[in-house]
C-alpha cells in the first residue's frame, strides 16, 4: 500500500493546480468567501486535462487541503489578486510558463487517500478525514470514518488497529477506544471474541 500525495500550486485569480503522483492534474478555480474565521473556499471549476472528471476524480481530489492552504494569508493574498489567465484551455502551459514566478508559491497535500497497489483506493478510505477528525473523536462522522477502514482492513487481511493507529499517527489503545465506541453506535458490528471483524 502507498500514499498518494498531491502537490499544489497556486496563482492570481483563484487558481490552483493539483498534481498527483499518478499522473492526475486537477485545476481549481476558487472564490474566498470571507465573512468566518478563516476564509472558506467554493470550488467554482474542476477540470482535469489528464481524466475526465468522473466520481472518483471528485472522490479523490483534494478539496480539504485547498481549503486549507487557500487559508494561508500569502497564500490567499496572491488567489485574491486579480487574474492574469481567462479560460480553463492552456491552464497547464499558463502554470508552467509563470512557474518561475509564483514557484515559490507551493504546497503539499499529505495523503488523502490510501491507495492500494492496482492504483485503486478502498472505497471512502479517506485519511484526510481521519487525521482532520480525531480531533473530534466522538463525531458520526470520524467514527463511520474509522469503521469503513476499520472493515476494509480486515477485508484485506491486514491488522486494523494498528494500520489506523499508524496512519492517524495515535497510540493504539486510543484506535481501541474509537472502534469500541464505533461498535456501541453501530457503525461496528459487536465483537466475536478471537477475530477482528
Amino acid at each position: 500500500m502507498q500514499y498518494n500525495e498531491w502537490s499544489l500550486d497556486y496563482r492570481p485569480g483563484g487558481w490552483i493546480r493539483a498534481r498527483d503522483e499518478t499522473g492526475v492534474t486537477v485545476f481549481f478555480g476558487v472564490d474566498l468567501i470571507r465573512g468566518a474565521a478563516l476564509p472558506r473556499v467554493r470550488v467554482t471549476v474542476m477540470h482535469s486535462p489528464t481524466e475526465p472528471i468522473s466520481a472518483r476524480s471528485w472522490r479523490s481530489a483534494p478539496f480539504r487541503g485547498v481549503e486549507q492552504h487557500a487559508a494561508i494569508p500569502a497564500i490567499r493574498d496572491l488567489l485574491a489578486k486579480p487574474p492574469e489567465f481567462d479560460g480553463i484551455d492552456g491552464l497547464g502551459e499558463y502554470f508552467d510558463r509563470t512557474q518561475s514566478q509564483y514557484g515559490d508559491m507551493h504546497g503539499f497535500v499529505p495523503t488523502t487517500e490510501l491507495v492500494a497497489d492496482p492504483g485503486e483506493p478502498p472505497a471512502g478510505f479517506s485519511v484526510a478525514a481521519l487525521l482532520a477528525d480525531k480531533q473530534n473523536p466522538s463525531s458520526d462522522e470520524h467514527l463511520e470514518n474509522v469503521a469503513r477502514i476499520y472493515r476494509w482492513a480486515v477485508a484485506s487481511g491486514l491488522a486494523p488497529a494498528p494500520l489506523i493507529a499508524r496512519y492517524a499517527h495515535v497510540p493504539v489503545s486510543r484506535v481501541h477506544r474509537w472502534v469500541a465506541t464505533a461498535r456501541k453506535r453501530g457503525f461496528l458490528p459487536p465483537a466475536v471474541k478471537g477475530r477482528a471483524g
